[in-house]
């Protein structure tokens, strides 16, 4: 996985990137849990996409059965254990893809507001491997570099697209 992302907005239509500068603007309004549930959020279509490109036989009744409502690849969970088992991510990505998802959850299943100082959310923050991430990160910023690093590679493991036809041809 030696190709990295160049920007995560690459492959995305205008109307996309619309819907996500707003959902990302509303969701900072929130503080950190806003901010990781967007994060998450992101690698999550990032997996999909993936997974989705190395479906060969995937139209979209298929692809709606298996990603949403009760589709067997609906959740991130399952998602990021399928990008494993099929070899398009590293072991470490997925373990660390996990820990992520874990803090996610801690977020948006808390039925009180908290914040990385929760000892639940403390904990997993303890659990995620550091490695790459510059030592005086405080927590959103060990989050935002580990979330970076993983975009990168997702995107790395996307198959190349075949070379568009010229016209000449």
């Amino acid at each position: 996985m030696a190709k990295t992302a160049k920007n995560f907005f690459d492959g995305l239509t205008e109307e996309q990137r619309e819907k996500f500068a707003l959902s990302f603007a509303e969701h900072l309004k929130a503080g950190s849990a806003g901010k990781v549930l967007v994060l998450c959020g992101m690698l999550d279509k990032k997996l999909l996409d993936l997974l989705a490109a190395n479906m060969s036989g995937l139209n979209k009744t298929n692809k709606d059965a298996l990603f949403k409502g009760t589709g067997g690849l609906a959740t991130f969970s399952s998602r990021i254990h399928l990008a494993h088992a099929l070899g398009l991510v590293e072991p470490s990505a997925a373990a660390q893809l996990h820990r992520l998802r874990k803090i996610r959850n801690c977020f948006a299943h808390s039925d009180v507001v908290i914040d990385f100082d929760h000892a639940d959310v403390d904990k997993l923050m303890k659990s995620l491997d550091r490695k790459g991430v510059p030592s005086k990160a405080k927590s959103m910023g060990t989050i935002n570099a580990i979330g970076k690093m993983l975009l990168g590679a997702i995107e790395g493991a996307m198959p190349a697209k075949p070379a568009a036809k010229s016209k000449a041809q």
